[in-house]
């Protein structure tokens, strides 16, 4: 096997994981971050990560790429948000921006802490089962329920504080 043929397999099997998982890694950044050049961004630095670490791989893809694809897009995000400093607007109450619930929802999101954040945007929005969520955080399912089972009360609370529940 030369070495050509070899970076070409290599090439195309990146090209078809970028395919297959871009759209969703972009949906779930853009949820976490609320700004689609930022979610590029984590999404642009969760492939880099893998291409470094794990594309030369002979049993590329593999298993678990899904669960460290998210997990990098996931930790590049919360590593944007702290270089951006937008930790700073954590827990201040924050107007109704823009009088759309779903609008509203995902502010409400983004105020939960990271753990809480990624479950409930796992589990809710990218409808993912409590064993997927484990594999991808490293958290066993009965840390999820009771995590999203908290979220879930604190977004309520936060909905009907703000009059849309």
């Amino acid at each position: 096997m030369n070495k050509d043929s070899h970076r070409d397999r290599t090439e195309k099997k990146a090209e078809a994981v970028i395919c297959e998982y871009e759209g969703p890694l972009l949906r779930y950044a853009m949820q976490i971050l609320g700004d689609n050049s930022l979610a590029q961004d984590a999404v642009e630095k969760a492939f880099i990560q893998l291409c470094k670490n794990r594309i030369k791989e002979t049993d590329f893809p593999y298993e678990n790429l899904s669960a460290e694809l998210y997990r990098a897009v996931h930790n590049a995000a919360v590593g944007l948000i702290f270089r951006k400093k937008a930790v700073r607007d954590r827990g201040r109450k924050i107007p109704l921006a823009s009088g759309k619930p779903e609008e509203e929802v995902m502010r409400i999101v983004r105020e939960l802490d990271f753990k809480e954040q990624q479950i409930v945007i796992f589990k809710i929005f990218e409808q993912k089962s409590n064993l997927e969520i484990s594999r991808i955080t490293g958290m066993n399912e009965e840390t999820i329920v009771i995590l999203l089972y908290k979220s879930v009360i604190k977004i309520a609370a936060r909905l009907k504080k703000a009059g849309l529940l």
